[in-house]
C-alpha cells in the first residue's frame, strides 16, 4: 500500500464509527419492529427499510455536524470519543521516523484491549470480582 498517514487514519476511523451506528438501528430496532408486528415480511417493508436506511444515513448531515460545530467547536465542551480517537492517531503518527515506537504503542495498545477483554469476561462468569 500507499502512504497511510493521520489524515488516512481519521477518515478510515470515521467510516467505520458511522458504519457501526448506523447498523445498531439494524441490529436492535428493526428486529423490534418485526416483533411489534409494526412491520409484516422485508420483502413488503422494503421501501419503510430503504427510507430508515437513508434518514439513519442523513441524520449525521443534517443534524450531528452542526451540532457539533456548536457544542465541541464554538463551546469546547469535552466530547470524549472524537478526542479519544485524535489523540489515538497523534500518537501513533507522531514522527515520520517513528514507525518502530508507533508499532510497539499498537502493541501495548493490543494487550491492554485483550487485558480488559479478559477481565470483563472473568467478572461475567466470576461475578464476586465486581463486589
Amino acid at each position: 500500500g500507499g502512504y497511510f498517514g493521520p489524515k488516512e487514519n481519521c477518515t478510515a476511523q470515521a467510516a467505520a464509527t458511522t458504519s457501526g451506528s448506523l447498523a445498531i438501528g439494524f441490529v436492535s430496532g428493526i428486529p423490534a419492529m418485526y416483533k411489534l408486528g409494526l412491520l409484516t415480511t422485508p420483502a413488503n417493508d422494503a421501501a419503510a427499510l430503504t427510507l430508515f436506511t437513508i434518514s439513519a444515513a442523513f441524520y449525521g448531515l443534517f443534524f450531528a455536524v452542526p451540532l457539533r460545530k456548536h457544542f465541541v467547536v464554538k463551546q469546547d465542551l469535552p466530547f470524549p470519543g472524537p478526542r479519544a480517537a485524535a489523540n489515538t492517531i497523534i500518537a501513533l503518527h507522531e514522527s515520520i521516523d517513528g514507525e518502530k515506537g508507533a508499532m510497539k504503542k499498537a502493541k501495548w495498545m493490543g494487550i491492554w484491549f485483550i487485558t480488559a477483554f479478559v477481565w470483563n469476561l472473568i467478572g461475567f462468569f466470576a461475578p464476586f470480582f465486581d463486589k
